[in-house]
């Protein structure tokens, strides 16, 4: 299982514009072939930053979503737009656990 996080800061203006677009492009995602996973989660301390944590089967399951239209529609040209920071870590599920 390949495993991404990413973390969205926003600032207050955009909070609720980012927070709009993330439930299309979390809806899109999830109906990819190699996605097991999609969550979208907003900080109770701090509204403006948002965490994504996205399961896929492996490595190129998420480039297909990378290089996915609904991804460059809506996180590339509408959402990368209104964020003061955007961070991602890979991790690779630890089998057995």
């Amino acid at each position: 299982m390949f495993v991404v996080i990413a973390r969205y800061q926003v600032a207050p203006d955009n909070q609720a514009r980012v927070r709009q677009l993330l439930v299309p492009l979390a809806a899109a995602s999830r109906e990819e072939p190699g996605n097991r996973g999609y969550e979208v989660l907003n900080d109770l301390e701090d509204p403006g930053e948002f965490r994504i944590i996205e399961h896929y089967v492996d490595r190129a399951a998420f480039d297909a979503h990378l290089n996915s239209e609904h991804y460059h529609e809506i996180a590339v040209h509408r959402i990368r737009p209104l964020l003061t920071d955007r961070q991602f870590a890979t991790y690779e599920a630890v089998p057995g656990t």
